[in-house]
């Protein structure tokens, strides 16, 4: 049985797995990787909309679980961009922008560093923000098409 082991508090990190997800009421446990720590921390909490690689500030509080260990539980979150480098290639590779997988995201990153972020969350136009990211595919490849509803 899980009981309390500290106050409210805040934590941010990036979304790295997701261990269980219940689609009627969006419970989630889930492995969060925080910047002050070696090993994710599980969290345990409504987490809808959430997707792999997204940056998510938890409120919440620390329960001790007798045979899971510690977890933080989630009172409310709020996704924030990725700010690091691996969080916005684990975001950009989540599969949450169409046409990027993996080894793209990877390439993306590896150009433009920490800011490979700003074409996605910036009113720049559509012309500079693809222009370099279309060199790193090879040759006679385009960009995957738009999905359509």
């Amino acid at each position: 049985m899980p009981h309390t082991i500290q106050n409210d508090q805040t934590i941010t990190g990036v979304l790295e797995r997701i261990i269980y997800f219940n689609e009627e009421n969006a419970y989630c446990v889930a492995e969060v990787q925080v910047a002050d720590s070696k090993r994710p921390v599980t969290v345990l909490g409504a987490l809808p909309g959430v997707q792999c690689g997204e940056t998510l500030r938890l409120d919440g509080h620390w329960a001790r679980h007798s045979t899971h260990g510690d977890q933080f539980k989630i009172a409310q979150f709020k996704s924030q961009l990725p700010a690091s480098v691996h969080g916005i290639r684990k975001y950009l590779g989540s599969g949450l922008i169409h046409g990027i997988g993996k080894s793209y995201a990877k390439k993306i990153v590896d150009h433009f560093g920490s800011s490979a972020k700003s074409p996605v969350g910036s009113t720049r136009s559509p012309a500079s923000a693809s222009s370099a990211p279309s060199r790193l595919r090879p040759p006679g490849t385009s960009r995957a098409p738009c999905a359509t509803s």
